[in-house]
């Protein structure tokens, strides 16, 4: 059987020891790694950002199409849920 080096490696070379490999691809490997944490975090914030925006979108379809609760009812529920917190404090 043969080896596959025989054919990639030119003949009067010996090949490279384990060492030097390792010793090229490492100061690529912490770059690398920051780079790839980086994008994660770029996609984790363009997600937020979208629901958000999406959430922000939403809630002014619902108040510009009438669908939304009326002003002053809203103005009341709010008043209710601070007099039940009052209440309860008491």
């Amino acid at each position: 059987m043969t080896s596959w080096h025989k054919y990639t490696q030119p003949k009067n070379s010996p090949p490279a020891p384990r060492e030097a490999q390792r010793s090229a691809a490492r100061p690529y490997t912490p770059t690398f790694l920051a780079a790839n944490e980086r994008a994660s975090r770029l996609a984790s914030h363009i997600r937020r950002i979208e629901t958000r925006l999406s959430e922000a979108l939403g809630e002014d379809v619902w108040r510009s199409t009438g669908l939304g609760a009326p002003q002053d009812l809203d103005e009341l529920n709010q008043r209710i849920t601070m007099l039940e917190q009052q209440k309860l404090d008491l």
